[in-house]
């Protein structure tokens, strides 16, 4: 069983993805360099900030060493299997994220379309919220703006207001009374 594992042919292929891993793992470094040289070629006059440079040699790092195992599975006869687990999960990751990042959004937007539709807060009412208070100027799918006492101006989240209670008077003065 084992002489049928590791036959010549397997030898063989082994050694040449280990070969094809080594030279990723080599030219990625360089490849990556070279990225950064170029994004500073390009903007001569301007000032890249540091963290994008980086952050573009380390996608370019990890671009190449990717390519080198997809290579490296395919010498050995495995990339359609393992390319396509690698396809679902990464499919999977980007709707997690995707989910966790607009569920805010969605939710506030909604709560914006109930905040209009029963037409609860308009501008030119004294609207307080927990330790927000002020003149609303602004009421959008996203959020309420106020103006402060002293000039200042607040946006509240409608999801913040559909999660608190709020009152809304005709002015300032009702507010204190």
């Amino acid at each position: 069983m084992l002489e049928e594992i590791f036959t010549q042919d397997f030898v063989v292929r082994s050694a040449a993805a280990s070969i094809i891993i080594i030279f990723g793992l080599i030219s990625a470094r360089y490849v990556a360099q070279f990225g950064g040289w170029v994004l500073r070629k390009i903007n001569q006059d301007k000032e890249i900030a540091y963290a994008f440079e980086e952050t573009v040699k380390s996608a370019l790092r990890y671009a190449v060493y990717g390519l080198a195992i997809i290579a490296a599975l395919n010498r050995l006869g495995l990339a359609s299997t393992v390319f396509s687990i690698v396809i679902l999960v990464v499919t999977l990751i980007v709707a997690l994220v995707l989910f966790l990042v607009l569920r805010d959004l969605i939710t506030n937007l909604f709560s914006g379309l109930l905040i209009k539709n029963k037409n609860l807060i308009k501008p030119g009412k004294y609207l307080v919220v927990g330790d927000s208070k002020g003149t609303v100027t602004k009421v959008s799918a996203t959020g309420v703006t106020l103006e402060t006492k002293d000039g200042g101006s607040i946006v509240i989240p409608n999801l913040f207001l559909s999660k608190n209670k709020f009152a809304v008077h005709n002015s300032e003065n009702k507010e204190k009374a």
